[in-house]
């Protein structure tokens, strides 16, 4: 990381808290930066369409009153990027990176429309009434199986058609007086075969969400998931100010998902499930995740779309409602009047509480039994999230609240990334190794376990990254000493940076803790341990 740029970065209208890391290479440039902003918040970038595009300032919030949020137009000095070859090396180190994001919202008076074309124009009942565009598909690579062999808590007591949901959809009316400059709702004509779920993603974004950022009201967007306070990785979300979520929506491809009736074809492969039989092609878990997913965020409305089928869902505690399957092409009502009627419902009323929760099965306990761990069925409801403190690549970690006490909570989604439950379950294990360690060099680990399809890691609150920059001499060997502790009891932590190392003041004594042991392994070479050691002194800059 030696030779890495670290940029902070901050949404506008988001307090500072809610900001964010990024790692740049010494000679990137803003262009650079915008573009991996972009990607993160599910922006698709087009050369030819800068409509989209965030704009970037650079800013010193140091003075700015905690918890206010981060307005352009009110702090006193800020640079405006405008350059898209400016080196990011020429910011000020202590600057701020706010990204604004652009509302692609271009209505017109009626006065002022004379200048145009009435064919440059549209008004919103002509936007939402329109049918998408078919895509190409390129099957690339064999669909995602959906195993059965999972151990879902929050399960919804009952799936049912959200039988009022078209009628209420088709008969809402739109505004046909203001306009709107047509080019910012136009579809992609030309898309880029789908391959995969990115792909589809991609395209959804061109001709849906980014048509309806152009309707929402200022400060609302449908974006990308990162960043967001949320327990799970949905792909997209509808949030609004500040930051907060209404609506998450689940992508899946058509060869994943595919289905006339989903909830006839769900509640059939429960029936099936519940007498040892195995599904073909199955969809419940689909549902199933989703319906996780609102419930783990004490959210009512969701959507599942493959895009030519979209599927939208109410939830109310344990029951899910679903609407009778939308196909993209029809026309009453239309997807994107669809998508607009659900939002308003959201705005109206978003919450409902966790569902209860259901009794897991043995499948997960036989995998951890080979960590030799035992691990708890955690309820998720029983937290209150309060910040984002982190993401790695194996999960979020959230400062929350539980039992009146103040925790970190790591939180892992299995449901998207099954493929890290080893490294959850090996970061336990390290933990259990390191018992004597806890609360001294390491975090005080207070429980782990599974949610269903969420692993979840509860710590005690044990400080911020350090700042090699206002370390002492003396301390940076206190640090030191943390990783000689850590390795005398054979582990090697394979994951050493500043981020995993986390520092508070006792009456004025620096503590440190290491953090983030999911990489970590046993080791009894000298080598390996000498070398991991000269890694932290590099980064601590001990000679």
């Amino acid at each position: 990381m030696n030779n890495k740029l670290r940029i902070s970065c901050v949404l506008e209208g988001e307090p500072t808290s809610k900001g964010f890391i990024q790692y740049m290479d010494s000679e990137a440039v803003v262009f650079d930066l915008t573009k991996r902003l972009m990607d993160l918040m599910g922006l698709v970038f087009n050369p030819l369409d800068s409509s989209n595009v965030p704009t970037l300032w650079s800013a010193n919030l140091g003075k700015l009153k905690e918890g206010s949020p981060v307005l352009v137009k009110l702090l006193s000095r800020q640079t405006k990027l405008e350059k898209p070859t400016q080196a990011l090396s020429t910011l000020p180190q202590d600057a701020t990176i706010i990204v604004t994001v652009q509302q692609e919202r271009s209505a017109v008076s009626g006065t002022a429309s004379s200048a145009r074309s009435v064919s440059q124009l549209m008004s919103e009942s002509e936007i939402l009434g329109r049918k998408l565009p078919d895509l190409v598909y390129d099957r690339a690579e064999e669909p995602s199986k959906a195993t059965t062999n999972s151990p879902y808590r929050r399960t919804p007591a009952l799936v049912t058609t959200w039988t009022d949901f078209q009628s209420a959809a088709a008969s809402k009316k739109y505004s046909t007086e203001q306009k709107f400059n047509r080019n910012l709702f136009e579809f992609n004509t030309l898309p880029s075969a789908v391959v995969d779920e990115a792909s589809l993603t991609t395209e959804l974004y061109t001709n849906v969400f980014k048509v309806l950022n152009g309707l929402v009201p200022p400060g609302s967007i449908f974006i990308g998931h990162a960043g967001a306070d949320l327990v799970g990785e949905p792909p997209v979300l509808y949030r609004v100010p500040p930051y907060e979520a209404r609506i998450l929506i689940e992508v899946k491809t058509k060869w994943d998902l595919e289905c006339d009736d989903l909830v006839q074809k769900h509640n059939d492969e429960m029936r099936l499930i519940a007498d040892g039989l195995e599904p073909t092609d199955p969809v419940w878990p689909y549902v199933l995740r989703i319906f996780a997913y609102l419930s783990f965020n004490r959210l009512k409305y969701g959507v599942l779309t493959t895009y030519d089928q979209t599927w939208f869902l109410k939830r109310e505690e344990g029951v899910l409602l679903v609407s009778p399957t939308i196909l993209h092409r029809d026309h009453s009502p239309t997807v994107l009047q669809c998508y607009k009627h659900i939002m308003d419902l959201a705005n109206e009323d978003h919450f409902s509480p966790p569902a209860p929760l259901v009794q897991s099965s043995n499948c997960r306990r036989d995998h951890h039994r080979a960590h030799r761990l035992d691990l708890q069925d955690v309820d998720l409801g029983e937290f209150q999230l309060q910040e984002i403190l982190g993401s790695g690549r194996s999960g979020r970690v959230f400062r929350a609240l539980w039992q009146d006490q103040p925790v970190a909570l790591k939180v892992c989604d299995l449901y998207k990334h099954p493929d890290y439950e080893d490294e959850m379950l090996t970061e336990v294990t390290v933990y259990q190794v390191l018992e004597s360690l806890q609360g001294v060099y390491i975090p005080r680990l207070l429980f782990a376990g599974y949610d269903g399809g969420m692993f979840a890691v509860a710590m005690e609150m044990a400080g911020s990254p350090v700042e090699v920059e206002s370390l002492s001499d003396e301390n940076r060997l206190k640090i030191v000493d943390c990783l000689t502790a850590i390795h005398q009891h054979g582990i090697l932590h394979n994951d050493i940076r500043l981020e995993n190392i986390l520092v508070c003041r006792d009456n004025d004594q620096l503590q440190a803790r290491f953090i983030d042991f999911a990489l970590s392994k046993r080791s009894t070479s000298e080598h390996e341990m000498q070398r991991e050691m000269m890694d932290l002194k590099r980064l601590l800059e001990i000679d």
